[in-house]
């Protein structure tokens, strides 16, 4: 079975990493797979380039009447607060890998790379499948609402342009229903990772483009993120090995609403002038910045690291915090919890999905710093519990997040519709 997989890059945050795992994954098994992205990061020959793709036609598109056409248009479309779709490279996607596939499976399709008009005529064409990876679709512009209700009835007068992707002016009510229209003509086979974003997207303009959906929650490296011994886990990390560790990890922190770097600090801040007692040391993975105290905590802002390092802080860590403020899944969650370290997070989207409240963490009302320190100072008080939660976390994590069930469910639903079209 050829199997094409789209995204916009083959690196960089979750979606990026789900996308690679699951083409890799299919590779493993045998399958004919394939990765089409926007944008090029890895060396895999059979990651193919939107830009430079022997399969692909550019003559139509190089034209240079074609080619104003295109910047005046993008140009007009930033202005106005239009999605820009003008990337006609997207209607040859069936091509990009040198014969048509059996199956598409799309990841993200915003990031300036597809014409979502084409998932229509590809859709009529071989069955397309389509990983959620945020609500995009189901908005005006917005990868994520924020708590704002308008995505339900035509957006319009948007109260945060700036939430990515961002938009210079507000033409959201257009875009919805531009979207809106797109989407009928679609077929597509739904794949989300939580209950939380599957039923928000049966909610909205994605419905009637529907033809099956299931939840398959994201799987990650069991073989890497595993348990391992604190003590020894902390010798050569960037932290001190004495007192309590705290990790908490985002792709990249910075400019980012949905991580909440501020929101992690003022967490920091709280735990520091109240817990007494043992050092603390909040490890900051996808951050940068000088070291900064707060009472009895530090804070260490580390840059974004290969995996085998995250998962060293992880099982050294005695608490994994997460203050994210919109959150389908909570992949890096998932990959804390399998190193048997408790987590506590806000009790908001996806997250109850992956974190069991009592049993491998604590969750406390969204935006609620305040309960999150004190959660934290409970755990860290009570070693019993802790460690109890530990164990429950990593067996957790290996019965419902592994990367093997990820693909295998996937290629299972492949082939109950490959050559449906």
């Amino acid at each position: 079975m050829k199997i094409l997989s789209l995204n916009a890059s083959d690196a960089g945050g979750g979606a990026e990493q789900i996308a690679w795992d699951l083409f890799k994954g299919f590779e493993a098994q045998g399958e004919d797979s394939w990765l089409l992205v926007g944008d090029k990061k890895t060396n895999d020959a059979r990651v193919v380039w939107f830009h430079d793709n022997t399969n692909i036609d550019y003559g139509a598109y190089g034209k240079s009447l074609a080619v104003l056409k295109r910047t005046v248009v993008k140009s007009l479309c930033r202005r106005l607060g239009v999605e820009d779709f003008q990337f006609p490279l997207s209607y040859q996607t069936l091509q990009a890998s040198g014969q048509v596939p059996d199956i598409l499976h799309c990841h993200n399709l915003h990031g300036g790379y597809f014409d979502l008009r084409a998932l229509a005529p590809l859709s009529r064409n071989i069955p397309v499948f389509l990983t959620l990876h945020d609500a995009w679709l189901s908005s005006g512009h917005c990868a994520y609402s924020m708590g704002c209700p308008k995505w339900q009835t035509g957006c319009g007068a948007c109260p945060d342009l700036t939430i990515p992707p961002a938009m210079e002016r507000d033409a959201t009510a257009w875009n919805w229903r531009n979207k809106a229209k797109i989407l009928k003509q679609c077929r597509l086979y739904v794949s989300s990772p939580s209950e939380w974003l599957l039923s928000r997207m049966r909610d909205s303009i994605l419905t009637p483009a529907i033809v099956e959906a299931r939840v398959i929650p994201h799987g990650i490296d069991l073989e890497r993120f595993r348990p391992a011994s604190k003590r020894e886990a902390r010798v050569g990390l960037d932290v001190p090995r004495d007192g309590f560790l705290i990790v908490t990890a985002a792709s990249s922190f910075q400019g980012n609403p949905f991580k909440d770097l501020n929101g992690a600090l003022a967490v920091a801040q709280l735990l520091g002038e109240t817990q007494g007692g043992a050092a603390m040391h909040l490890a900051v993975v996808g951050s940068s910045g000088a070291t900064q105290r707060a009472g009895n905590l530090t804070i260490h802002h580390l840059p974004r690291m290969p995996h085998e390092k995250l998962a060293t802080y992880f099982q050294a860590a005695d608490l994994y915090l997460h203050v994210a403020r919109a959150e389908a899944f909570g992949l890096v969650i998932a990959e804390a919890m399998a190193c048997g370290t408790p987590v506590v997070a806000f009790d908001a989207d996806g997250i109850p999905e992956v974190v069991r409240d009592g049993e491998t963490g604590i969750l406390v009302p969204r935006g609620d710093h305040a309960a999150l320190a004190a959660a934290m100072r409970t755990l860290l008080h009570d070693t019993k519990t802790r460690v109890a939660m530990s164990e429950a976390a990593a067996c957790h994590a290996r019965l419902k997040f592994c990367r093997t069930r990820m693909v295998q469910d996937h290629l299972n639903w492949y082939r109950e519709h490959a050559g449906a079209g």
